[in-house]
């Protein structure tokens, strides 16, 4: 692959691009993190933890980042935890469910803890299960398309290793049936998703047995709608550390996309992993497997949404150990998870440059309704930060964070185009002539009636061109006089590939 990289000043002001917003905020309390972003109508809600005094933490702010309220859920003879990044869910009803766990103040046992929330995150029940367990704990939830309630995580209720517990709930949290899966070592479940046949998708972590300690990888498990077992897969690096599945995600085209990292082995006794993306179908056949190549010892894909277009937005980060997280990424992917741009994050920028602080971790992605994306996190205690705070950021739709209710007259964006080659079988575009000054060519070879689609992409990322052709139609004569002098990227796309090629215009 061919990576051409660009630094771009960008000045921004208050009506950059319409009226999209974009905010750079931080909300202080006692340690707290935040794993789950809602858009609602007059802004946004948080939900997270917090540090020594364990509970669950609620936050609204406006549509320009400014914190109106926060609530905490407490409990006098336990801890509670919410699940890993979003583990809150939005109902169809417009209620909201939470899966966690409670942690007994006397012992060193959890019970699953499950809570509905109405449309202000004002409790309307809270449940606990599984009380007579060692482990019971709950990473991740998920609704069904008859508005029942999933529930995912970890129990020991029958090995005392852990096995993953997946369980449904009624509206009332009445708990329907449950199932464990396994494999006699520990395993872990993260992330669930109701698939396209009714059945469940469990994403999810298991130790291989290659190793001891925490050598594992991505767990695949796939139901049945009671949750019988259909098939299981174990997904990376059997000699190492994987780490677990971070996103799940169901595709417009049947299929669904897991997201993570995969150990790439030991480098100064350092466990090197890198970011991975695939796509698999309904059956758990891998359609596309993609790593991403960042700096630092370890990096990841922790979130990604799919757009209108079948186009790809993943929130990653990265770091030079294994607690400091400093690169944190917005990338824009094809359908099949070419990269057609990457932008930088940045915590904190002065009038002129932007800093990486001492860590941070974004790990909650949307995009919002102007267009744009909101994400959420925490950021370390740092010279920029004096304790630690939740951390949302607000982009325009093209990940651009510049940043002018703070004052800042701009910021640095770190702009990452691929260019894909041509594989053998692939379809072949040709663009000439290039460089040009006046007009191009596009002859493209392909299947026969298959229907194409052309856009040419500024720098930014901005399309500024853009035309179906016929299916009989392989050829495409531009006008290019009109554009502005630089480098850009044409693109074409069917049903069975897409192709970007650069275009440089004199």
């Amino acid at each position: 692959m061919k990576y051409i990289q660009f630094i771009i000043i960008v000045f921004c002001g208050y009506n950059v691009l319409g009226q999209t917003i974009k905010f750079n905020k931080t909300y202080s309390d006692t340690l707290p993190v935040a794993r789950n972003i809602f858009e609602i109508s007059d802004g946004y809600y948080l939900l997270g933890g917090s540090g020594y005094q364990t509970y669950i933490l609620i936050s609204k702010i406006d549509t320009l980042g400014n914190e109106i309220w926060q609530k905490k859920i407490k409990n006098s003879s336990s801890y509670l935890y919410h699940g890993v990044e979003n583990s809150l869910k939005r109902t169809l009803d417009n209620k909201y469910i939470l899966g966690g766990s409670s942690a007994n103040i006397y012992s060193d046992s959890n019970s699953v803890f499950i809570a509905k929330f109405d449309s202000n995150l004002d409790t309307i029940w809270s449940k606990r299960y599984f009380i007579d367990t060692m482990q019971s704990i709950l990473y991740g939830s998920g609704i069904t398309k008859n508005n029942e309630y999933l529930f995912v995580g970890v129990t020991t209720l029958t090995d005392p290793y852990g096995n993953v517990l997946l369980f449904k709930t009624d509206l009332n949290g009445v708990i329907l049936w449950y199932k464990e899966y396994g494999n006699n070592l520990p395993n872990n479940g993260y992330k669930v998703v109701e698939t396209w046949d009714n059945g469940y998708l469990i994403g999810g972590w298991t130790n291989n047995g290659v190793y001891t300690g925490y050598s594992g990888e991505w767990y695949l498990i796939k139901t049945d709608s009671m949750g019988n077992l259909k098939w299981q897969k174990n997904l990376g690096n059997p000699s190492y550390n994987d780490g677990r599945v971070c996103g799940l995600l169901p595709t417009k085209d049947s299929c669904y996309i897991v997201t993570g990292s995969i150990s790439m082995g030991l480098s100064g006794g350092e466990d090197v992993q890198r970011s991975r993306l695939i796509k698999i179908d309904t059956y758990g056949n891998i359609k596309w497997d993609k790593r991403y190549d960042y700096t630092g010892i370890y990096s990841t894909t922790i979130d990604a949404i799919e757009q209108s277009d079948g186009s790809i937005i993943a929130l990653s980060y990265a770091d030079s150990a294994y607690i400091i997280h400093t690169h944190q990424t917005l990338q824009k992917l094809t359908p099949n998870g070419d990269l057609i741009w990457r932008k930088r994050i940045w915590f904190m920028c002065d009038s002129f440059n932007c800093y990486e602080d001492n860590g941070a971790n974004l790990v909650s992605l949307i995009q919002t309704s102007d267009g744009g994306f909101a994400m959420a996190g925490w950021v370390f205690p740092s010279s920029t930060v004096s304790e630690q705070s939740m951390w949302v950021i607000k982009t325009d739709s093209l990940g651009n964070t510049c940043f002018p209710d703070s004052g800042e007259l701009g910021c640095m964006t770190i702009v990452t185009i691929e260019e894909t080659p041509t594989e053998k079988g692939n379809a072949n575009i040709n663009v000439f002539p290039n460089p040009s000054a006046s007009s191009i060519t596009i002859d493209i070879q392909k299947a026969e009636n298959e229907q194409t689609s052309i856009e040419i992409l500024s720098l930014n990322g901005s399309v500024i061109y853009k035309n179906n052709l016929p299916s009989q139609q392989t050829k495409q004569n531009i006008d290019i006089s009109s554009f502005s002098k630089g480098v850009y990227f044409v693109t074409v796309k069917s049903s069975t590939f897409t192709e970007t090629r650069k275009l440089i215009i004199q």
